[in-house]
């Protein structure tokens, strides 16, 4: 039913001095001291004004990454395009983890299925080098110490090659007798 003020109530409106001043000033700044990008609300930037509504302060000190090119986060992760001329690293994939490859880049191979990229200090978007490790999460089947032993020499083959003489190469004969497999290489 209709009342004289309304189907919500009283229509408000603002006074009239507010509806002279534009609700959003054109070509104003950030607040924060060398800054310059452009005003969003309260006197910051998109991104200081983001710091604001977490942290309760801008973390002006805290310097904003800059993000070049055309990527985007994805469950927390920075995703890039990959160039043509790289994509050989990544499983010719056109788009990928930024940790992943800055890794593969580092070691100059494609990271195998079994290998994850870690953040040492947790922070996702920090793909910095010496924030990265390579993990291995290859676990062997069953409990053998045989199994065991074996899975440690084939570890060892694939992370360092450069350990010379005591090097195994794997030719695995048969399942039991799990070193039978393994002879010496010079």
């Amino acid at each position: 039913m209709e009342t004289p003020l309304g189907k919500r109530g009283p229509k408000r409106s603002l006074p009239r001095a507010k509806l002279d001043t534009p609700l959003r000033t054109r070509g104003r700044l950030c607040a924060v001291p060398d800054c310059g990008r452009p005003h969003k609300a309260r006197g910051y930037c998109a991104a200081h004004y983001k710091r604001f509504l977490k942290a309760g302060d801008a973390q002006a000190r805290v310097p904003i990454r800059e993000v070049e090119g055309n990527g985007h986060l994805n469950h927390g992760y920075f995703t890039v395009p990959v160039p043509r001329s790289q994509r050989y690293l990544v499983g010719g994939t056109a788009k990928v983890g930024e940790h992943r490859l800055v890794m593969a880049l580092h070691l100059g191979r494609p990271l195998q299925p079994d290998e994850v990229v870690h953040h040492k200090n947790g922070r996702r978007t920090d793909n910095r080098i010496e924030n990265l490790e390579l993990w291995s999460t290859c676990h062997p089947k069953g409990q053998r110490v045989s199994d065991l032993i074996a899975f440690g020499l084939e570890m060892l083959a694939r992370y360092t090659p450069e350990i010379g003489q005591w090097a195994l190469k794997a030719t695995r004969v048969e399942r039991s007798g799990a070193l039978a497999g393994y002879e010496k290489v010079p």
